[in-house]
C-alpha cells in the first residue's frame, strides 16, 4: 500500500499538532544527517558532474528536468557523451551497471527505465562508483538524478528543483515536514 504524503507538511500554520509532536524525531534526523555528510568521503572523477536534486521528499520534477538539461546539453555541443546516473529507487536489481532499455521497470526501476530514451544511463547506489564506470564506458560528463544528499561524489554543480505550488511545505524537516535537510 503506498504511503501518502500528510497533508500537515503543506498547513503553514506552525502550531500543528501532529508536527509538533514529531519535531524531536526531526532533531534526531537532522542529526543523523549533519553526521552522515561529515563522515562520508567525498570522491571525484576526472569528468565533470551535474547534480539535480532537490531537498523535499517526494516528487519535484527532478526527472524530467534533468532530461531537459540532457537535451539542451546534447544541442549546445557540451558534451557528446552524456550519461545519467541514477540509483535506481525501487530497483529490484540493485547491482552497479549500465542498463540496455531491454530491463523491465520492475528490474531496473521507474526512473531508469525513463532515462535510458534519453541518454546512456548508469544505475548505481553507489554514485562514485556508477560515476566510474560512466567514465569508463566513454562518457564526457555525468548527470545525476537526486544525489543532493549524496556527499560520495564531489558535484560540479548542483541545481536544486523546488515545486512551485508545494515549495518547501512548513519548513521543517523529516518527519515533522518534508525537508530533507534545513533551510536555515
Amino acid at each position: 500500500m503506498p504511503i501518502k504524503t500528510p497533508k500537515f507538511w503543506y498547513k503553514q500554520n506552525s502550531n500543528n499538532i501532529i508536527s509538533f509532536i514529531l519535531s524531536p524525531l526531526s532533531v534526531l534526523y537532522q542529526m543523523g544527517h549533519c553526521l552522515d555528510v561529515r563522515s562520508t568521503k567525498t570522491q571525484s572523477v576526472s569528468i565533470p558532474v551535474i547534480c539535480v536534486g532537490n531537498i523535499t521528499a517526494g516528487g519535484s520534477g527532478k526527472t524530467p528536468t534533468i532530461i531537459a538539461l540532457s537535451k539542451l546539453i546534447k544541442k549546445s555541443g557540451l558534451a557528446k557523451d552524456p550519461y545519467f546516473l541514477t540509483r535506481g529507487y525501487k530497483a529490484k536489481n540493485k547491482n552497479t551497471r549500465r542498463i540496455d532499455g531491454h530491463e523491465p521497470p520492475h528490474d531496473a526501476g521507474d526512473e531508469p527505465s525513463l532515462l535510458i530514451r534519453h541518454c546512456k544511463t548508469i544505475l548505481s547506489a553507489n554514485r562514485y562508483k556508477g560515476a566510474k564506470l560512466a567514465q569508463e564506458y566513454g562518457s564526457d560528463i555525468v548527470l545525476m538524478d537526486d544525489g543532493f544528499q549524496n556527499m560520495s561524489l564531489k558535484k560540479d554543480i548542483s541545481f536544486l528543483v523546488i515545486d512551485g505550488k508545494t515549495g518547501f511545505g512548513n519548513h521543517k524537516c523529516l518527519p515533522a515536514g518534508p525537508l530533507r535537510e534545513s533551510i536555515n
